[in-house]
Protein backbone atom coordinates (compact mmCIF):
# COMPACT_ATOMS: atom_id res chain seq x y z
CA UNK A 1 0.00 0.00 0.00
CA UNK A 2 1.20 3.49 -0.82
CA UNK A 3 3.08 5.41 1.88
CA UNK A 4 1.51 8.64 3.07
CA UNK A 5 4.46 10.76 1.93
CA UNK A 6 4.15 9.31 -1.58
CA UNK A 7 0.38 9.93 -1.51
CA UNK A 8 1.01 13.56 -0.58
CA UNK A 9 3.58 13.87 -3.38
CA UNK A 10 0.95 12.57 -5.84
CA UNK A 11 -1.52 15.18 -4.54
CA UNK A 12 1.04 17.92 -5.07
CA UNK A 13 1.86 16.65 -8.56
CA UNK A 14 -1.75 16.35 -9.70
CA UNK A 15 -3.52 19.08 -7.72
CA UNK A 16 -0.83 21.54 -6.75
CA UNK A 17 -1.83 23.33 -3.60
CA UNK A 18 -4.96 25.14 -2.64
CA UNK A 19 -8.53 24.27 -1.86
CA UNK A 20 -8.69 20.83 -3.51
CA UNK A 21 -5.77 19.60 -1.40
CA UNK A 22 -7.33 21.09 1.74
CA UNK A 23 -10.59 19.33 0.85
CA UNK A 24 -8.74 16.03 0.39
CA UNK A 25 -7.03 16.44 3.76
CA UNK A 26 -10.40 17.12 5.40
CA UNK A 27 -11.93 14.01 3.83
CA UNK A 28 -8.89 11.99 4.95
CA UNK A 29 -9.32 13.23 8.54
CA UNK A 30 -13.03 12.37 8.51
CA UNK A 31 -12.36 8.94 7.01
CA UNK A 32 -9.69 8.16 9.60
CA UNK A 33 -12.04 9.11 12.44
CA UNK A 34 -14.85 6.93 11.08
CA UNK A 35 -12.47 4.00 10.54
CA UNK A 36 -11.29 4.20 14.15
CA UNK A 37 -14.91 4.38 15.40
CA UNK A 38 -15.83 1.35 13.29
CA UNK A 39 -12.74 -0.72 13.99
CA UNK A 40 -11.68 -0.51 10.34
CA UNK A 41 -8.23 0.00 8.83
CA UNK A 42 -7.64 3.69 9.59
CA UNK A 43 -4.52 3.84 7.41
CA UNK A 44 -6.38 2.56 4.34
CA UNK A 45 -9.43 4.72 4.97
CA UNK A 46 -7.28 7.83 5.49
CA UNK A 47 -5.34 7.20 2.27
CA UNK A 48 -8.57 6.64 0.33
CA UNK A 49 -9.86 9.97 1.64
CA UNK A 50 -6.61 11.71 0.80
CA UNK A 51 -6.44 10.38 -2.77
CA UNK A 52 -10.12 10.37 -3.76
CA UNK A 53 -9.91 13.57 -5.87
CA UNK A 54 -6.49 12.90 -7.38
CA UNK A 55 -7.88 13.15 -10.93
CA UNK A 56 -9.91 16.31 -10.31
CA UNK A 57 -8.14 18.44 -12.92
CA UNK A 58 -8.00 15.72 -15.56
CA UNK A 59 -11.71 14.92 -15.26
CA UNK A 60 -13.03 18.46 -14.90
CA UNK A 61 -14.70 18.34 -18.32
CA UNK A 62 -16.12 14.81 -17.83
CA UNK A 63 -17.23 14.06 -14.30
CA UNK A 64 -18.46 10.61 -15.31
CA UNK A 65 -14.75 9.67 -15.13
CA UNK A 66 -14.02 11.44 -11.81
CA UNK A 67 -12.55 8.94 -9.38
CA UNK A 68 -12.53 6.20 -12.01
CA UNK A 69 -9.35 7.58 -13.56
CA UNK A 70 -7.72 8.03 -10.14
CA UNK A 71 -8.56 4.43 -9.27
CA UNK A 72 -6.84 3.30 -12.47
CA UNK A 73 -3.75 5.36 -11.59
CA UNK A 74 -3.65 3.80 -8.11
CA UNK A 75 -3.91 0.16 -9.25
CA UNK A 76 -0.48 -0.65 -7.78
CA UNK A 77 -0.86 1.54 -4.70
CA UNK A 78 -4.18 0.62 -3.06
CA UNK A 79 -6.07 -2.63 -2.55
CA UNK A 80 -9.15 -3.25 -4.72
CA UNK A 81 -11.64 -2.08 -2.07
CA UNK A 82 -9.83 1.26 -1.80
CA UNK A 83 -9.76 1.77 -5.55
CA UNK A 84 -13.42 0.83 -5.89
CA UNK A 85 -14.39 3.32 -3.17
CA UNK A 86 -12.53 6.07 -5.04
CA UNK A 87 -14.11 5.06 -8.36
CA UNK A 88 -17.60 5.14 -6.79
CA UNK A 89 -17.32 8.29 -4.66
CA UNK A 90 -18.87 10.68 -7.21
CA UNK A 91 -22.51 9.92 -8.00
CA UNK A 92 -22.06 11.20 -11.55
CA UNK A 93 -20.02 8.11 -12.48
CA UNK A 94 -23.11 5.95 -12.11
CA UNK A 95 -21.18 3.55 -9.88
CA UNK A 96 -22.83 2.40 -6.69
CA UNK A 97 -21.11 2.58 -3.33
CA UNK A 98 -21.56 -1.09 -2.39
CA UNK A 99 -19.12 -1.36 0.53
CA UNK A 100 -18.97 0.42 3.85
CA UNK A 101 -15.67 2.02 2.77
CA UNK A 102 -17.25 3.38 -0.43
CA UNK A 103 -20.39 4.62 1.36
CA UNK A 104 -18.31 6.34 4.02
CA UNK A 105 -16.14 8.00 1.39
CA UNK A 106 -19.27 9.40 -0.27
CA UNK A 107 -20.52 10.59 3.11
CA UNK A 108 -17.24 12.23 4.14
CA UNK A 109 -16.82 13.85 0.72
CA UNK A 110 -20.36 15.27 0.80
CA UNK A 111 -19.92 16.48 4.39
CA UNK A 112 -16.60 18.17 3.60
CA UNK A 113 -18.05 19.89 0.52
CA UNK A 114 -21.12 21.05 2.45
CA UNK A 115 -18.91 22.31 5.30
CA UNK A 116 -17.22 24.66 2.83
CA UNK A 117 -20.56 26.53 2.67
CA UNK A 118 -22.20 25.80 6.02
CA UNK A 119 -20.44 25.47 9.39
CA UNK A 120 -19.98 21.82 10.38
CA UNK A 121 -21.79 22.46 13.66
CA UNK A 122 -24.87 23.56 11.68
CA UNK A 123 -24.60 20.47 9.47
CA UNK A 124 -24.63 18.40 12.65
CA UNK A 125 -27.97 19.61 13.96
CA UNK A 126 -30.00 21.17 11.13
CA UNK A 127 -33.28 19.58 10.18
CA UNK A 128 -33.54 18.05 6.72
CA UNK A 129 -35.40 21.05 5.33
CA UNK A 130 -33.02 23.54 6.96
CA UNK A 131 -30.03 21.61 5.65
CA UNK A 132 -31.42 21.68 2.09
CA UNK A 133 -32.19 25.40 2.44
CA UNK A 134 -28.64 26.08 3.67
CA UNK A 135 -27.28 24.45 0.49
CA UNK A 136 -29.50 26.02 -2.20
CA UNK A 137 -27.08 25.40 -5.07
CA UNK A 138 -26.52 21.76 -4.07
CA UNK A 139 -29.43 20.39 -2.03
CA UNK A 140 -28.43 16.89 -3.15
CA UNK A 141 -25.51 17.15 -0.68
CA UNK A 142 -27.99 17.44 2.17
CA UNK A 143 -29.88 14.41 0.90
CA UNK A 144 -26.66 12.40 0.56
CA UNK A 145 -25.47 13.31 4.05
CA UNK A 146 -28.82 12.51 5.64
CA UNK A 147 -29.34 9.24 3.77
CA UNK A 148 -25.80 7.95 4.27
CA UNK A 149 -25.80 8.81 7.98
CA UNK A 150 -28.99 6.81 8.41
CA UNK A 151 -27.74 3.97 6.19
CA UNK A 152 -24.41 3.70 8.02
CA UNK A 153 -25.78 4.48 11.50
CA UNK A 154 -23.73 7.63 12.04
CA UNK A 155 -24.50 10.71 14.03
CA UNK A 156 -23.80 13.91 12.08
CA UNK A 157 -22.38 15.38 15.29
CA UNK A 158 -19.54 12.82 15.13
CA UNK A 159 -18.65 14.02 11.65
CA UNK A 160 -18.76 17.64 12.78
CA UNK A 161 -16.45 16.86 15.71
CA UNK A 162 -13.98 15.10 13.42
CA UNK A 163 -14.21 17.97 10.94
CA UNK A 164 -12.91 20.36 13.57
Amino acid sequence: MIAEDRARALLEAHLGGGSRVLHSETVARLMGALARDLGEDARLWTLVGLLHDLDDRETASDRTRHGVLAAEWLRDDLPPEGREAIAAHDHRTGRRATTRLAACLRLCDAFAIAAEEVPAQVLAVASASDLRAALPARPYLADMILALCVEQGFDRARLAAAHG
